[in-house]
Formats: C-alpha cells, structure tokens, sequence
C-alpha cells in the first residue's frame, strides 16, 4: 500500500515541477524585450530579462517601474498575484506579454481545492509610479473631397478710364558688367641706370669663447661701433667704447657681441 501511494504522489509532482519549470511567453515578431524567467515564489512575482537598450525604462502593469543596468538586465520582485496569470512588459517603443509559471493555484501535490469565499477589501494601496507611453498608432486613412461650389456669374466689364499723369523719372540704375580687357601695350624705352644707392647700417655677429679666469670682452673693427651683446647667465653687457663691449668675469658659456656700421 505504502508503494502505491508513493507511486500516486510521485506521479501527481513529476507533471507539476515539469509544467512549473516551462515558460509560455507570447512573443511578437519583432519584440525586443527578451524574458529569462516569470514565475511566483512564496508569493512573490519574480520576472527578469533583458531589454534592448541599456538603462532603459520598463514597466510592469503599471504597477512597477524599473530601468535596466548597464548589461541591459532587468528584475522585478513584487508582492502581486497577476488575476489572468499574465503581465505586460511595455519600454517607450516595445511591449510583451507573459504567462506566469507556477500560476492559477497549481501545486506539487495536485490540483487546487474549491475556491474559497472572497474576504474583506483591504485599504487602497499607494498609487504606483506611471508607465512608459504606448507607441503611437498608425495615421488614419485620408477624408473624402468635398464637394465643389457652383461656379460664379462673369461680372461686366467696366469703362475704360482716363489716362493718368506720367510719374517722375526713375533712378540710375545699375552700373553695366566692366567690358575686356584691352590689348598690352608696346614697352617703353630703358631708362638710364640710377645712381648707387645706400647700403644702410649693416650688422652682424661676433661670437666669443669665456672663462672664469678672464674677462670676456668683443672688439668690433675699425669701421664698426659695439652695439650690445648677450652675456652668459643674463649678466647685463657693459660698452667700455664705441668699438668694444664687455660680459665682465666669471663667465663660462660663450657671449655674441653684435657689431654695426
């Protein structure tokens, strides 16, 4: 006796874990909302899946909303018995539709009992966060012509009228596109050569090695004067003629003096 009850249970909780463990899912063709798993546990609705973009709004019967993290992964836990064993998942531009597994008082053990009387309505829950928007219908067909009105009478034509007096002259207009270009003329007699003009000041660069031992000074030629110089280290350049400049002592990178004349 004891084999066969344990045959008859055995066989009333194998169809039930194999039904609990399959989804059935109404799937649109182009749906974008991918489902891993919709079932009820301890009273709790469980529903996770992906959709198609990251940290994207999904609701849930408009009872919960929820956004998806950055693997585009989403999951809901709430306290809701669906009355149809259904719910609808709706993002801005996609929706779908679930058949909840373990659903409609379907146990291990066999069928459900009788139905019980209803009890009493309990308070009004807090109003739940609202939904994404549905997407927009397709624009309806284009209404009939109207009819059109019957044509007018031609009025009479009226007599002609006096000539008016001529207005004033109009303003200049536009000045015309500029015509060709006209043909090179011949080139003229070569002038007699000009007088040697001015060379100007000419400059140029005197470099010079410097140690520490000994002063580092430039002199230019004859026929230049000392202009400036750049010194090592910054150190102001000293003129101690017109031809010769100096960087003082002390110094051991080399000065440029310029020269002019």
């Amino acid at each position: 006796m004891r084999m066969g009850g344990s045959m008859r249970v055995a066989s009333c909780v194998l169809p039930a874990i194999v039904a609990a463990g399959f989804l059935m899912f109404h799937e649109p063709a182009a749906a974008r909302i991918r489902l891993n798993d919709a079932k009820i546990v301890a009273g709790v609705l469980v529903v996770s899946g992906h959709t198609r973009h990251r940290y994207e709004a999904i609701a849930l019967d408009d009872r919960a909303a929820r956004k998806s993290d950055r693997h585009r992964r989403f999951v809901f836990r709430i306290p809701y018995y669906p009355p149809n064993c259904t719910v609808t998942l709706r993002t801005v531009d996609d929706q779908r539709v679930a058949t909840i597994a373990s659903c409609g008082g379907q146990g291990l053990l066999g069928a459900t009992g009788e139905r019980g009387p209803a009890g009493p309505q309990g308070p009004a829950g807090p109003t739940g966060s609202q939904g994404a928007p549905g997407t927009a219908g397709p624009p309806g067909p284009p209404g009939p012509q109207g009819v059109a009105g019957p044509p007018g009478q031609p009025g009479v034509t009226g007599p002609t009228g006096p000539p008016g007096i001529a207005g004033p002259p109009g303003p200049n207009g536009a000045t015309g596109p500029a015509g060709p270009q006209g043909l090179p003329g011949l080139p003229g007699v070569a002038g007699s050569p000009g007088p040697k003009g001015d060379p100007g000041t000419q400059i140029r660069q005197v470099r010079r090695d410097c140690a520490e031992d000994r002063e580092c000074a430039v002199a230019c030629a004859d026929d230049e004067i000392a202009i400036n110089a750049f010194c090592p280290k910054r150190a102001p350049a000293i003129l101690t003629s017109l031809r010769e400049i100096s960087c003082g002592t002390a110094n051991q990178a080399p000065m440029v003096a310029i020269c002019g004349k």
